[in-house]
């Protein structure tokens, strides 16, 4: 049963006060280190524990300060991971003699779900830290969408000449994927679409030539941002609005592409070059043979390989364990290629759900759908509820965490997205600010985002 207007928190007076508040600050930087620096800030540490792990600690200490075990099952969602982390843990656990390390890194796809829990309880524990987290991510992705162009373009451009770590394997500091700008420049999109960020016609500029650089470099980026932002206009009720700008994008597209206009990155690295050709033909190419060899190898590779994974677990040997955690994939199902950028060598099939079935199985993939099909519904019932009771925060809140994911799983669907901390650590500290969102609408109804600015110089949210 939901109460309106009994629940006033008090930003300053109850925000950085204790150690779950100031774990939340660390998470919120090791986010923001994620996005801006990429594969760069996931190699920090100490081999084999990196900062992921390190923050994945400290967040389970924060879970049981928290005192909220129990609550964070009070959702169908948090029941149903509770069930996937435990299939998944009975996967992992035999392989661990065998395969080391590997086995715990491999499962990390799933069990960096525990940050779902924590979000949870830290949440449930003091509601006005649902407060902080969300305009803390307002912020990193209102500076992010001009620094990601920047940044994409010197690791592309430098190469190795970027600083890189004084560790083994020469890790550049740098080293942003385009799958992963997209997703977070998608995440910033949806912001200013409900309303959190009010930008300027120039942010606007920034952040479509951002994803016109990305959509030249990688297929799942793009689609996986075009999917989240339409999403979020249409739940937005603001279509117009991006019809508008996707015509006078689509103009200069049609301008560039008669003028043959052209940046070459001068790398490298095997990167194309900046072109509304190449963009044209990147985005056909996911639906149609394209003319260019390497993009139909690229997709008919991966194909075969998510075919030979479908027949030996649907009709195979691997029907209900799949092949466990630890296990280098390309290399038992034969499509093994050696990483050319210093980077470990390819474990996974460029699909987090082939990852999931692969490794655990029938089962797993079920548990793995049902989390997120009622995740989803879950978060469209409480937009649904929001509209109807006019709690235009709420309902912004929500598509924007529904945008976000989004995204995420769109662009996992179609790279190594999921199985590393870059992304994986984000998706799941979203799943669970959604499902502690839903705790705290369904117990204090309208408050606490009645009474919230979303960032310094902005005025607070209207109801």
């Amino acid at each position: 049963m939901r109460v309106s207007n009994t629940y006033q928190p008090t930003y300053e007076a109850s925000f950085l006060n204790s150690f779950n508040d100031y774990y939340l600050r660390m998470l919120v930087f090791a986010l923001a280190a994620y996005a801006f620096s990429g594969r760069g800030f996931a190699y920090v540490g100490l081999p084999p524990l990196y900062a992921g792990e390190f923050v994945l600690v400290l967040g389970l200490v924060a879970f049981l300060l928290s005192g909220c075990w129990l609550a964070v099952l009070t959702t169908i969602p948090s029941v149903i991971l509770l069930s996937l982390l435990t299939w998944v843990t009975i996967q992992t656990l035999p392989y661990i003699k065998i395969h080391g390390f590997n086995a715990l890194r491999d499962s990390v796809v799933i069990t960096y779900g525990l940050f779902s829990f924590i979000l949870i309880a830290l949440v449930v524990e003091q509601p006005v830290r649902l407060l902080a987290i969300t305009r803390s991510l307002a912020r990193l992705l209102f500076i992010f969408c001009p620094i990601a162009v920047i940044a994409y373009y010197i690791t592309r451009i430098n190469g190795r000449s970027v600083v890189s770590w004084p560790i083994e394997g020469n890790f550049r500091v740098l080293e942003v994927r385009p799958g992963e700008i997209a997703v977070h420049l998608a995440g910033a999109a949806s912001l200013a679409i409900v309303g959190f960020l009010r930008v300027s016609k120039i942010w606007i500029v920034i952040l479509v030539l951002g994803i016109a650089l990305i959509a030249t470099q990688s297929r799942g980026g793009t689609l996986a941002f075009l999917s989240a932002v339409i999403l979020a206009a249409v739940l937005m009720n603001k279509v117009r609005v991006i019809l508008r700008i996707l015509m006078a994008g689509a103009l200069a597209m049609t301008l560039a592409f008669a003028l043959d206009l052209k940046v070459d990155f001068g790398s490298n690295e095997g990167d194309r070059s900046l072109s509304a050709r190449q963009i044209v033909e990147n985005l056909t190419s996911i639906l149609v043979s394209s003319d260019e060899g390497n993009l139909d190898d690229n997709k008919l590779w991966r194909l075969r390989w998510w075919s030979d994974i479908r027949d030996y677990t649907f009709h195979g040997p691997y029907f209900w364990s799949g092949k466990g955690f630890g296990v280098n994939l390309s290399e038992a199902d034969g499509y093994y290629a050696d990483s050319s950028d210093g980077a470990p060598p390819l474990r996974s099939p460029h699909n987090a759900h082939m990852t999931v079935l692969a490794r655990a199985g029938i089962p797993g993939l079920t548990l793995w759908f049902l989390l997120g099909s009622s995740w989803f519904l879950m978060m469209m019932r409480n937009i649904y509820l929001a509209r109807v009771c006019r709690d235009n925060a709420w309902a912004g809140f929500f598509v924007f965490v529904t945008s976000y994911v989004t995204a995420i799983v769109i662009n996992a669907s179609f790279d190594v997205a999921l199985e590393g901390p870059m992304l994986g650590i984000w998706f799941w500290t979203l799943i669970g600010i959604g499902i502690g969102g839903s705790i705290i609408y369904r117990a204090y109804g309208q408050s606490p985002f009645g009474i919230w600015a979303i960032y310094p110089g902005q005025r607070e949210l209207s109801q």
